[in-house]
């Protein structure tokens, strides 16, 4: 392991993964190594960051026994390092405002180095909402896209698994320490994606999950990715913190349009009025967006005639009874119960409760 990254991992303690005052700190010493150059930094960062950082940092700077216990530490736990001294480091996190020094990483590692695309969603999301997050990642992934999301529960989770279940690859960041899974939940998920994708975090080993580090982890979700879909949210949910990320980013944003009735699709419907270029209505829109050849969309969705089109139009807005799609067909009872059961053997829509259909 080179000093650099010797360097980073001892900067990340003493800094408590502040990774702003990390970059603050690395720029007083220009190239050289910041341990060696500590002893001559030592009045400059006394004035700058105060005496206690000054003070733990003169404490530490030279002691490669703690040094090199760390370091065992991750490897133990088969912890990889992916410093952005690195060649395996992605050129677009490059890009951004105060990207992360140095990346604890487990699984591919050469995933970072793909094209990406970040979803993101609700924590508590609806039935459509999950049902278009499958839909959309599967889709992006099938046509060579990695897909980003962030372990968390509702979309981020649904998102990761509808990766995994078409054998795509889906990368995590994670807003805590990369040794620990948040939420609890998600333990089998964090070993599929370690296994199957990849698992990074900014944070090392230990680190709990504090709130004030998943808008921090957002920026990185964003930063891998070509552009962030935001499938279903609400007023207030984290995934707009990371829409406002893919704009001053500069990454292309796309959202999905909800009910306009849904307290849980607001966030997004706030979006597309914000910035109407945003609204997708399939995968190929966004593969269109981001020049990406060839479909995404299963041949059968191609294949269906006017009628079959308004209904899964209808059901892609909302849920709808029997007597409805009666109504928006025009069809009689056993013509809409053909056409209707067509639709769910191709995998469109399905039958809920109460006579209920949704896509």
């Amino acid at each position: 392991m080179n000093a650099q990254v010797k360097t980073l991992i001892w900067l990340n303690r003493i800094c408590g993964f502040v990774t702003p005052r990390m970059h603050r700190i690395l720029s007083l010493c220009g190239e050289q190594d910041l341990r060696k150059a500590f002893p001559n930094l030592r009045r400059e960062i006394t004035d700058r960051f105060g005496a206690d950082t000054a003070a733990v940092m003169a404490d530490t700077y030279d002691d490669e026994g703690l040094l090199n216990r760390e370091i065992e530490a991750l490897e133990r736990a088969k912890i990889k390092l992916v410093s952005i001294y690195n060649a395996e480091y992605p050129d677009l996190l490059k890009e951004i405002a105060c990207p992360p020094l140095l990346l604890y990483c487990k699984g591919d590692i050469g995933l970072l180095k793909t094209r990406c695309i970040g979803i993101v969603g609700s924590r508590s999301p609806s039935r459509y909402g999950l049902d278009v997050t499958t839909t959309f990642a599967a889709a992006l992934s099938q046509c060579g896209l990695t897909v980003v999301s962030g372990l968390a529960r509702g979309i981020d989770s649904q998102a990761h698994r509808a990766v995994l279940d078409v054998s795509g690859k889906t990368i995590a960041v994670l807003g805590c320490g990369i040794d620990r899974v948040y939420p609890a939940d998600n333990s089998a998920l964090y070993k599929r994606i370690e296994d199957e994708g990849l698992i990074i975090s900014e944070y090392g080993l230990g680190v709990p999950p504090n709130s004030f580090q998943f808008p921090e982890r957002n920026r990185i979700i964003s930063g891998l990715s070509e552009g962030v879909l935001v499938t279903e949210a609400g007023l207030k949910s984290g995934s707009l913190l990371t829409a406002n990320d893919a704009i001053s980013q500069n990454r292309e944003l796309f959202a999905i349009p909800s009910n306009i009735t849904s307290v849980r699709g607001m966030g997004t419907n706030k979006l597309i009025r914000e910035y109407p270029h945003c609204a997708v209505f399939s995968p190929d829109d966004i593969a269109e967006r981001l020049r990406i050849s060839g479909h995404t969309q299963p041949a059968s969705v191609m294949q269906l005639d006017f009628i079959e089109e308004k209904l899964v139009e209808a059901l892609g807005f909302t849920e709808l009874n029997f007597e409805e799609l009666i109504q928006i067909s025009g069809l009689g009872i056993s013509d809409l119960n053909a056409v209707l059961t067509k639709l769910e053997l191709l995998g469109i829509i399905k039958k809920l409760d109460n006579n209920y259909y949704g896509v």
